[in-house]
């Protein structure tokens, strides 16, 4: 919860405009890439607590819902998201 904390202490964070890494999409990707249920407890228990202490409101709720979606899905459902809304 770093960065939940530095937010919390007025850190300004951002995205950085230059890409800064590239790497390869293999199938591996899909099949190992963070998800279960016990990192999307941790995460979604981050999430709502971040929401509701920052005021994100309910589209942050429904992006934090949509994420849990997606991480627990087959690895065939995370491939085609990745095509889709890369």
């Amino acid at each position: 919860m770093l960065w939940y904390d530095g937010l919390m202490h007025g850190v300004n964070i951002a995205n950085l405009p230059n890409v800064v890494l590239k790497f390869r999409m293999t199938e591996a990707l899909f099949k190992k890439r963070r998800n279960g249920w016990v990192l999307q407890k941790t995460i979604g228990r981050t999430d709502c607590k971040s929401t509701k202490t920052l005021h994100y409101g309910h589209t942050a709720d429904l992006f934090a819902y949509a994420m849990f979606c997606l991480l627990i899905a087959p690895a065939w459902v995370k491939k085609i998201a990745y095509k889709i809304f890369r």
